[in-house]
């Protein structure tokens, strides 16, 4: 009998100063989902968390200020910037069946109840 999921996982070490590479082919050989909005904003975050944010918080123009004053004041030596190698993520998803209930929450006789909206198995 066949797993129901099978991770494969790739880790390739650049050489110098190439790039790393992660690669991870997820297999599900049935998967069925109930999308409702909470599994959508789980599933945004958990791909926010394997492929990480590229951009850096924006920094408030008087925190700036701050921060080249403090510099300033300290008189303190430039410390060397560690190289950062880059690293690059491929994740491929290999579906043998994919079945996705989408439903809404719906307030009925005061009690919240789940409603069908559309049943999905792409072929």
């Amino acid at each position: 009998s066949e797993a129901l999921i099978a991770v494969e996982l790739c880790l390739v070490k650049g050489e110098g100063d190439s790039e790393d590479l992660r690669i991870a082919n997820i297999l599900f050989n049935n998967l069925d989902i109930i999308a409702n909005q909470e599994t959508i904003v789980e599933l945004i975050g958990f791909t926010q968390r394997v492929l990480g944010t590229k951009s850096a918080p924006k920094k408030v123009p008087s925190d700036i200020a701050l921060e080249a004053r403090a510099t300033f004041a300290q008189q303190a030596p430039a410390a060397e910037e560690e190289f950062k190698k880059e690293t690059r993520t491929e994740i491929t998803f290999d579906f043998h069946r994919l079945g996705v209930l989408l439903l809404r929450a719906a307030v009925l006789d005061g009690t919240v109840v789940a409603k069908k909206i559309a049943t999905a198995t792409p072929g």
